[in-house]
């Protein structure tokens, strides 16, 4: 297969490239189609080959490719029932998009509310629904106490959230956990202020 450039711009957040490449040289070898996130924020992509480039920047555009040496073809929009139909098998091998779990924390403790506490069974089913799970454990505390008891505090936190993901059985060598003390909070107070929402652990599932 002859090279062909892809260039993503700076400004691009995660977006889904869908390549589709015939057998036959005298037939358009690649289609691209650029497709929005599963938030619907649409990205933007520029095709580049020696001949020029193009740019993709709404849901559902596309180009064709038929040699290194050409341009990419012209703009337009391609239906949603065709993309199903020609990405099918590759939308479906897409991961699922990182999926996060906020458990909030009593005051000066490392045991979770009682709304958080029932969203264990739901985070453990989110883990299991993947191939290959990757999970990030991430503490904090709101600003009471000094940050010195703090960071440690976060710790503790994140450090209850690892032991217990174990114990349920998962590995631990797909668990990252870390702590931020009161450096990253939701909401900003001033110091010394109590704020239940900045006491929490995330916990992220890839």
């Amino acid at each position: 297969m002859t090279k062909r450039t892809v260039q993503l711009t700076k400004s691009v957040a995660v977006m889904l490239l869908l390549l589709a490449t015939a057998a036959c040289e005298s037939t358009p070898r690649d289609l691209i189609v650029l497709l929005p996130e599963a938030d619907g924020k649409v990205g933007q992509v520029t095709v580049t080959t020696a001949g020029g480039s193009t740019t993709l920047s709404s849901a559902s555009a596309a180009t064709r490719l038929n040699s290194s040496n050409q341009a990419p073809g012209q703009v337009f929009q391609i239906k949603d029932e065709n993309v199903d139909s020609i990405f099918k098998s590759a939308i479906a091998a897409q991961p699922k998009p990182p999926t996060t779990f906020t458990l909030y924390f009593r005051t000066d403790r490392t045991r979770m509310t009682r709304p958080s506490n029932a969203l264990w069974p739901n985070i453990l089913a989110e883990i299991e629904s993947r191939t290959a799970p990757d999970i990030s454990i991430i503490g904090h505390t709101d600003r009471t106490g000094p940050e010195s008891y703090n960071e440690p505090l976060s710790r503790r936190r994140a450090r209850v959230i690892h032991k217990r993901l174990v114990k349920a059985g998962v590995d631990p060598d797909i668990i990252d956990y870390s702590w931020h003390g009161e450096k990253n909070p939701i909401i900003q107070t001033p110091d010394g202020a109590p704020e239940r929402r900045n006491r929490r652990v995330e916990v992220i599932v890839r």
